[in-house]
């Protein structure tokens, strides 16, 4: 029988992004925990980013519910690789079984109200047709055009923390894809 997802293990990081201990993912504390992370963007094949309106049920932090946040993220288990991380979380939250991946980077970042996080950052490229979204895990799935995203970055109050730092960090890299 399969662990239960809260079950799994987790590292917790120094603010170096070294191990420095290993908790249950129940057992982590959102508030105080460096952890390890991986976010990927999807885009279809059109040019739009398809962005998830963080639930406020599954909001781990205020900052975040109901706001439009990256496509999917997950916490890296121990000892797994972050690729196998972001495939998990693709066929977990999207039903995307071969996910088409294309790695951005990989850094400590600081969000406001929250520690640091090490984030492996990935782009996929999916046809909204392929993707079985989990609402109770994603949110709802919000497909933005480049004006639409330049209105929303104008704006800010719409968007998740995270995002913002993603998008400022990786805009030019996923521009070259």
């Amino acid at each position: 029988m399969p662990k239960r997802h809260e079950n799994y293990e987790v590292d917790v990081l120094d603010t170096h992004g070294k191990v420095i201990a290993i908790k249950r993912r129940k057992d982590i504390d959102r508030q105080k925990d460096v952890l390890h992370l991986v976010y990927v963007f999807v885009v279809t094949p059109e040019g739009e980013l398809l962005l998830s309106r963080i639930p406020k049920t599954t909001s781990k932090h205020p900052l975040f519910a109901n706001k439009l946040g990256v496509t999917v993220a997950t916490i890296v288990r121990h000892n797994e690789a972050h690729k196998d991380a972001a495939i998990r979380a693709m066929k977990r939250e999207l039903g995307v079984k071969k996910p088409d991946l294309t790695f951005l980077g990989e850094t400590l970042e600081t969000f406001p109200g929250i520690p640091k996080r090490l984030i492996a950052a990935y782009v996929c490229t999916a046809a909204k047709e392929q993707l079985k979204p989990k609402t109770e895990l994603t949110g709802e799935i919000v497909s933005v055009t480049g004006n639409d995203l330049d209105r929303l970055m104008r704006k800010r109050k719409e968007l998740a923390p995270t995002l913002l730092v993603f998008w400022d960090r990786y805009a030019e890299s996923m521009d070259d894809l």
